[in-house]
């Protein structure tokens, strides 16, 4: 084996621990040699290089100054200056080969053989100089005693030297072995790896449709048994759903394989997600309580998948492990130059864990208990996965926890602030006076009762409000004598104890019940339900209404409001068109820049949603040119960028440029409402009771667009599905078979439709009656190599082709896309061919189905003009309740 194999700089650790090891020793023979000087009368002059080398060797190791066989090379030379120092004295002459033996042990730690052979050389030039001086000086000791001690001495050293490069090449054998093998084990894991992937999207695809299709069974099912069966199917799919996820993400973390995409995201959204999707986790005797400062900015960044993920787990595992008592989870920030570093500190009351459990916890498939229970199931990656994207955002967490007492995880993740309002805020905090009839006492564990507390003080301090707290019914009704008044917060239990009293107050204040139980209230009550956990931002809400302006049972409309909608995407024409028309929105729409302009210059509109990436002219330029070109009364009327166009500025690009909205696509329907109410004049929005001959949808306020079409969907005043319903139309088991073969995912289709199957079935026949001129145009700018006007079109297709539930066309495109902007031509023809195929394959087949009926049948009469690069992508909607409006940052805090 060659040396240059053995250099520290390639070898493993283990031999860089013999720098510290060198400098100590030499440090302490130092003084050593020093001290035998001063005691034998040995020169003192050596010893000023000697002490001068070692502080030198001090400071490049510290400074890291040259590379490790640098500084290793330059420690030997001082370990071999101090051998030569020792032994040229005729004193040292037979004591030299113990000090020659442990430099050589000194040298056969850094793993460098011919370090040994430079000690072993050192040696034998001292030992000889001494003897020629010691024989030359008395020749008369020259007996056998000498001649055996001169022969021993060198041989002892030699074998040594011998033996210390014999370790060396025994280590560098097993540290190449240990590297085969480890390189043997990192192969296999990457290929376990690898299968379980595979394995996982394989078993997706069928769980999503068993998800989508139970759950649209659920809505049309009136019987009760069949009902819980469902939820049932629901349930365990879920659960199946959740653990592929987990495999899927610990399978990324673990080979590295994972991007950071950030985007702007609002902290109200990302925990109203959490509470919806963990009430299958909750137990009813353990208390969830969410508390918020109200401080936190409003719009933060960062990757909100891998900030979700985090949460959720962190969250369901407190819950697992605790029986009884509650989850605390705080959340603050603190500022920092990059924005702020968000906080969230998970306590509970649960088992708690040991030091040794604790220092498991990251491994991967690692539980803390290993009975397998229902309630402590799942597959034990859920601590390694949070640990893993922790650190992949930038972030770190604590663990503290003591057994039979509970555990409190805090993680701090920083985040870019994109909105530095407090994300939360009521609008006239002055005017409300506040009750709360909540009596925490009932609560038998003093940490619940603590975590209640520091929630609610936090709420009142952050919204600027008052609270009057009662615990018992007769101090209520002397708290609303004395004081009028507008909320009143209930818990469950003494709503049950005091419920007439309670109905009574609510004629004529906002009464809320805060419950678990969404059956507790009483036909015909006029109290309103919040549904656990009781936390700030639907405090809030309520907050934000009053016993005359209850819209918890109303939907938003816009009547005679006249939008115009600029997209080159027929296909989200059609989307935009039965969306707003939903809100009694007159629509009219342009397929492109020029024609909006020329639109705007014949007709009056009162609000314009405007696509930005177009052929030609962007939207950024049409929007200028309208302001500027047309009459000046357009430059009052509020335009808004609708736009897949979500790259890290796009927001305060877009207001930048003039724009008066932002709504990012793929849309929440909450979003869309808070803009419209926003930048419409209030006048023009109104809050009404949906009227029963409404199609049936799960976004309030829907539209039909023919009442009188047989098999329409209908919905009668207990929300039950009419028997029409259920016998039109064929069975989408059967019809929708031949697109799952081809991955195409029909529930999440069916959700960016808001499961309006019709609809859905009109987009599938719009799409694929679409995609002969625009595969033609995307093989014209192959051919002429046009990568600008390529990059538009499959931009499209990526959004389109998601919209309609298919993502593996979908990602294909964005490939495309991606390799197209950056001018990697390359790229662009390596995955050309394979997504026009699979595009070609997907739209003939949704022809052959639905083609020539849904044609009879008139289903395109919604299809408008043009092609685009941005798809209108609606997420699955959401009640009313949800949606927080964020009015200024509230007034200074109340002392």
């Amino acid at each position: 084996m060659k040396d240059s194999q053995n250099s520290p700089d390639k070898q493993h650790t283990l031999f860089r621990a013999s720098h510290m090891l060198i400098l100590v020793s030499i440090t302490i023979a130092s003084a050593a040699l020093a001290l035998m000087g001063a005691i034998l009368g040995w020169e003192k002059w050596p010893m000023i290089p000697i002490f001068a080398s070692i502080i030198f060797c001090w400071f490049i190791h510290i400074q890291q100054v040259f590379t490790d066989m640098q500084r290793i090379t330059i420690y030997s030379v001082v370990v071999m200056g101090m051998i030569f120092y020792y032994g040229i004295h005729p004193t040292s002459t037979f004591d030299l080969s113990v000090t020659a033996c442990f430099g050589i042990l000194l040298c056969a730690t850094t793993g460098v053989k011919k370090l040994i052979s430079f000690c072993v050389v050192t040696f034998c030039v001292t030992f000889a100089y001494n003897v020629i001086t010691v024989l030359s000086a008395d020749p008369g000791q020259l007996d056998a005693l000498m001649v055996s001690r001169i022969i021993y001495h060198p041989i002892i050293v030699l074998v040594i030297g011998w033996l210390g490069r014999t370790l060396i090449d025994l280590w560098a054998r097993v540290l190449k072995h240990s590297k085969l093998e480890i390189d043997h084990l990192t192969e296999a894991t990457g290929r376990f790896n690898e299968f379980l992937t595979k394995v996982s999207h394989e078993i997706r695809t069928p769980i999503n449709a068993v998800l989508g299709l139970s759950g649209i069974a659920i809505e049309r099912s009136e019987d009760k048994e069949q009902l819980a069966n469902l939820e049932k199917i629901r349930s365990a799919g879920k659960r199946v759903a959740e653990q592929i996820s987990d495999i899927l993400d610990y399978s990324e973390i673990d080979r590295q394989n994972f991007a950071i995409n950030s985007e702007d995201y609002m902290l109200a959204s990302v925990l109203h997600d959490l509470v919806m999707e963990i009430r299958a986790y909750h137990k009813k005797e353990v208390e969830l309580i969410i508390d918020v400062d109200p401080t936190i900015p409003a719009m933060l960044r960062t990757d909100i998948s891998k900030l979700k993920t985090i949460i959720w787990h962190l969250t369901t595992n407190a819950l697992k492990f605790t029986n009884e008592g509650g989850v605390y989870l705080r959340i603050t920030s603190t500022p920092q130059e990059y924005g702020i570093n968000l906080i969230f500190e998970f306590s509970d009351t649960g088992c708690g864990m040991t030091e040794d459990t604790i220092s498991k916890l990251f491994d991967g498939y690692y539980q803390a208990h290993n009975t397998y229970t229902r309630s402590t199931g799942g597959l034990g990656l859920g601590m390694a996965i949070v640990n893993g994207y922790v650190a992949a955002l930038g972030g770190f967490l604590n663990i503290n926890s003591t057994p039979g007492e509970g555990t409190t995880i805090r993680v701090t993740i920083p985040q870019q602030v994109v909105d530095p309002t407090g994300c939360i805020s009521v609008r006239n905090p002055a005017g409300l006076v506040v009750g709360g009839f909540l009596n925490f006492e009932k609560y038998y564990s003093p940490m619940v009762r603590d975590y209640y507390n520091h929630m609610v003080l936090d709420i009142v301090k952050g919204l600027n409000v008052h609270l009057h707290r009662v615990d018992t019914v007769e101090n209520l009704r002397r708290l609303n004598s004395s004081i009028r008044m507008t909320h009143l917060f209930v818990g469950e239990k003494e709503y049950k104890e005091n419920r007439e009293y309670l109905e009574e107050l609510a004629a004529n204040l906002y009464v809320t019940v805060v419950a678990s139980d969404t059956g507790v209230l009483p036909a015909g009550s006029k109290v309103h339900l919040m549904e656990k956990p009781f936390y700030c931002f639907p405090v809030a809400e309520v907050l934000n209404r009053n016993i005359l302006d209850d819209f918890s049972d109303r939907y938003m409309y816009c009547h005679g409001v006249r939008a115009l909608v600029v997209d080159d995407e027929p296909l989200n024409l059609t989307v935009a068109r039965d969306i707003l028309e939903r809100y009694d929105i007159t629509v009219s729409t342009a397929g492109n820049g020029p024609e909006a302009i020329d639109m705007c210059s014949q007709d009056t509109y009162d609000i314009i949603f405007m696509d930005h990436m177009m052929p030609g002219m962007d939207g950024i330029e049409t929007m200028r040119r309208i302001r500027s070109d047309v009459l000046g009364v357009w430059k009052s009327v509020p335009m808004v960028a609708l736009t897949a166009n979500a790259v890290s500025t796009a927001r305060e690009a877009f207001r930048a440029a003039g724009f008066d909205g932002f709504v990012a696509k793929p849309i929440d329907i909450m979003e869309l409402e808070r803009v419209l109410k926003l930048v419409l004049p209030k006048s023009v929005v109104t809050f009404e009771e949906r009227p029963h001959s409404r199609r049936k949808s799960n976004r309030p306020g829907v539209l039909p667009k023919d009442s009188s079409s047989a098999g329409q969907n209908e919905t009668t005043p207990d929300n039950s599905v009419s028997t029409n319903e259920q016998t039109a139309g064929s069975d989408p088991f059967d019809v929708y078979a031949p697109l799952r073969n081809l991955g195409v995912d029909i529930a999440q289709g069916l959700l960016y439709c808001q499961n309006d199957d019709e609809f859905y079935r009109s987009l599938l026949v719009q799409f694929a009656g679409e995609a002969g001129d625009k595969r033609v145009n995307l093989e014209k700018f192959f051919a002429d190599k046009n990568l600008a006007e390529y990059s538009i079109l499959v931009h499209a297709l990526k959004s389109t082709a998601k919209m309609i539930g298919a993502p593996e066309l979908s990602e294909k495109a964005r490939a495309l896309e991606e390799a197209s902007k950056a001018g990697d031509l390359s790229k662009v023809e390596a995955g050309h061919s394979d997504a026009m195929n699979d595009y070609k394959v997907l739209t003939d087949t949704i022809l052959k189905i639905f083609g020539e009926s849904e044609e009879s049948n008139g289903s395109g009469d919604d299809s408008t003009e043009s092609s685009d690069d941005d798809a209108l992508e609606f997420t699955p909607e959401t009640s009313d309740s949800d949606a927080l409006e964020f009015s200024p940052a509230a007034q200074e805090e109340k002392q």
